[in-house]
């Protein structure tokens, strides 16, 4: 079938919520059966996840492509949901988050409609633990319709989710599946040097579940070593190196994309003496220290 969009989720011990996220995909005010394809991607979950991927693949066999694997991360998962998938148009969505009823449908009539634009981002809306718009909702503010780059450099656009891509717009750019954490940080890094403008959808909102349990990983993140360590080198190192490489210097928008993520760091009630050892934390300070 010829698919206008496709739906990458990867899966991973979110039996509670995949349900919830699937039906939000299969509501959509954009027919479902004539124009979505959704590719679940099971990275090895230990719970009864893959019952719910079986249901749904069998209600709908000609839209749903299920893939089962050994556990090798959600970059992992994504690299092969979007090698696996067909349309021109891709959305990525974490299995436990929502999307509101017109989010297709708004999307891909933004980019059918703007021919010369390769990706268009959503509002994000945190809910469950958290009940407000994401920090960055500003970007919506009277009505925009693009950003560049080039000129807003306050725009950020760090994660994956909450972005519809023409397939064109990532060619041959894949998730670092070696990075742990960071990973939407740096693909989406690589994407935007390739693509200076987006689109802003506003009546299109994604639902990011900030979860009441401790069990997520962007709840643990702060008490891994990696988050210290090799995020800086992987991911902070590698996108300045990047826009070197295009530019010749690393451009203010690419210099407040890495302040701002800086300052998140800064910000978290963590005492990081508790994960990282006196030597650690001393090259850990030092190396924020050369990019501030």
């Amino acid at each position: 079938m010829n698919f206008k969009v496709s739906v990458i989720v990867p899966v991973y011990n979110v039996y509670d919520y995949l349900d919830e996220t699937i039906r939000s995909v299969i509501s959509q005010s954009l027919d479902f059966e004539k124009n979505i394809e959704l590719v679940l991607v099971n990275d090895g979950s230990p719970d009864k996840s893959h019952e719910i991927c079986e249901k749904y693949k069998k209600l709908y066999p000609k839209n749903i492509v299920y893939i089962e694997k050994e556990n090798s991360g959600v970059s992992d998962s994504r690299n092969i949901g979007f090698q696996k998938s067909t349309a021109p148009y891709v959305l990525f969505l974490d299995s436990d988050d929502l999307i509101n009823k017109a989010f297709l449908k708004k999307l891909c009539a933004f980019l059918d409609k703007n021919k010369n634009i390769n990706l268009v981002i959503s509002r994000v809306r945190l809910f469950e633990a958290i009940n407000k718009w994401h920090y960055m909702d500003f970007t919506f503010k009277n009505n925009r319709k693009f950003a560049d780059i080039n000129n807003d450099i306050t725009f950020l656009q760090y994660h994956s989710t909450g972005v519809l891509f023409r397939r064109s717009a990532i060619k041959k750019i894949r998730f670092d599946k070696n990075v742990k954490y960071g990973e939407d940080m740096k693909f989406m890094s690589e994407v935007l040097l390739q693509n200076n403008t987006f689109g802003l959808e506003k009546s299109a909102v994604l639902y990011y579940r900030k979860r009441i349990s401790q069990n997520s990983a962007v709840n643990t993140q702060f008490y891994d070593k990696s988050y210290y360590t090799d995020t800086i080198k992987d991911s902070f190192m590698y996108i300045f190196k990047q826009c070197i490489k295009k530019y010749g210097y690393v451009t203010k928008y690419f210099q407040y994309f890495i302040m701002n993520s800086i300052g998140e760091r800064v910000r978290i009630d963590v005492n990081i003496d508790e994960v990282l050892n006196s030597n650690e934390k001393k090259d850990y300070l030092n190396n924020l220290n050369k990019y501030y």
